[in-house]
C-alpha cells in the first residue's frame, strides 16, 4: 500500500523544483524514507553528544519529522514537497562544531546502512555528506571537535547581553529575562539564564528570513554569535545543568 503524502509548505525558498527520482535512488521509496527518518532520529535522541542539542532546539517532534521526511522525499525522489533554508535554522544552535556534524554523518550511515543497505544507503549518504560540507562551510563553523575559539564566535562578546532575574514570592516562581543589548525591544523569558537565551536565539534566527537589509541581518547574525557566546560561556560554569 502506498502512502500518500499532502505537499507541505514552509514559507522558504525551495531546495529543488519537481521532477523524477534521481538516478541513484532506486529501490527508495517513501516508506523507505520516513523508516530512516524515524530510526536515526530516535538513535540521535539518545546519543550523549548530539542527542541535548536536538532535544533542546526541536519542540514539536512529529512536526520536525514530517519536515525531515519532506527534505529527504525532495532530495531523493524530486518531489518537490520541502521548502526550506537549513543553513539559517542551524544559526540559532548554540555551540555547533564540526565534531557534533561528522557524529551526526557516523550515525546516520550506520541507520541507513541497518535499514537499506547498498545502493539505497549509498544514495542517503552521498547527499548527507554534501549537507555536512555546506553546513560546516556557510555556518564557519570550528574544525576543532571541542568547538572553543573557532568560526563566527571568535569575535563574538557573551557581555552583550543582558540578564534580569526575577520572582513572584506569592506564587514561588522564579524567572530569567535576557536581551540582547543591540535589540532591547526583543526580552526572552525563561527558567534560567542558558534556557532563555536558547530562547532569544531561536526568535533572531526566525527573523532572519524577513530581513531584506544586508546590514540589519549581520547585526543579528553577530547577535547571534554573541549568544552562542554566552550559552557556552554559561555551560562551563554549570557543565551538568539542563537548560
Amino acid at each position: 500500500m502506498t502512502t500518500a503524502y499532502a505537499p507541505r509548505r514552509y514559507g522558504l525558498a525551495m531546495t529543488e523544483t519537481p521532477g523524477v527520482p534521481h538516478e541513484d535512488a532506486g529501490g527508495i521509496t517513501e516508506e523507505v524514507i520516513r523508516r530512516v527518518v524515524v530510526e536515526f532520529y530516535r538513535r540521535a535522541r539518545l546519543d550523549s553528544r548530539i542527542g541535548p542539542k536536538f532535544e533542546r532546539h526541536v519542540h514539536d517532534w512529529d512536526w520536525h519529522l514530517d519536515r525531515m521526511t519532506d527534505f529527504w522525499s525532495a532530495a531523493l525522489l524530486r518531489t518537490g514537497r520541502y521548502s526550506g533554508n537549513p543553513i539559517q535554522r542551524h544559526q540559532g544552535v548554540i555551540g555547533l562544531n564540526r565534531g557534533d556534524f561528522d557524529r551526526w554523518i557516523a550515525l546516520f550511515a550506520e541507520t541507513v546502512g541497518d535499514l537499506c543497505p547498498g545502493p539505497r544507503a549509498e544514495a542517503f549518504n552521498r547527499r548527507a555528506l554534501r549537507m555536512r560540507e555546506a553546513m560546516t562551510k556557510m555556518l564557519a563553523v570550528d574544525d576543532r571537535s571541542d568547538g572553543t575559539n573557532g568560526g563566527r564566535t571568535m569575535n563574538a562578546d557573551s557581555r552583550r547581553l543582558t540578564v534580569l532575574a526575577s520572582s513572584c514570592q506569592a506564587c514561588d516562581v522564579h524567572t530569567v529575562r535576557v536581551h540582547h543589548q543591540h535589540f532591547p525591544e526583543l526580552q526572552v523569558e525563561g527558567n534560567n539564564a542558558e534556557q532563555a537565551a536558547d530562547h532569544l536565539a531561536d526568535r533572531l534566527t526566525a527573523s532572519l528570513d524577513s530581513i531584506s537589509t544586508p546590514s540589519r541581518k549581520e547585526a543579528v547574525q553577530a547577535a547571534i554569535a554573541d549568544i552562542r557566546a554566552f550559552v557556552d560561556r554559561a555551560g562551563e560554569a554549570h557543565p551538568g545543568r539542563d537548560a
